[in-house]
């Protein structure tokens, strides 16, 4: 099987709705804002991803890699959105993407 390797890729608002990035590379990729809703990203490698104010509903992160991936204000996979509670930033971002 091939896989992606989308290291430092910037895709930020990028349509990626159903896409199937199993075992993709996405080490420090910018998609902040993208819609990932129903994506498939088991066992990707999402280290340093940005992925501040994401659609991620219904993504699928079984195994992803997700150490030091930037989630605020994301929308996670059970459709909740992401706020870390010490992270006043993270605070300010959820609310610009919060959904009226």
């Amino acid at each position: 099987m091939l896989t992606a390797n989308l290291t430092l890729a910037n895709m930020g608002a990028a349509i990626l709705a159903g896409a199937n990035l199993e075992e993709a590379t996405l080490v420090s990729a910018k998609m902040a804002a993208a819609n990932l809703r129903g994506a498939n990203l088991r066992g990707a490698d999402l280290s340093g991803a940005d992925l501040r104010g994401a659609d991620l509903t219904g993504a699928d992160l079984f195994r992803a890699v997700l150490f030091g991936t930037d989630f605020a204000g994301a929308v996670m996979p059970n459709g909740v959105r992401f706020r870390d509670p010490e992270d006043e930033i993270g605070d300010e971002i959820a609310r610009r993407y919060e959904r009226s």
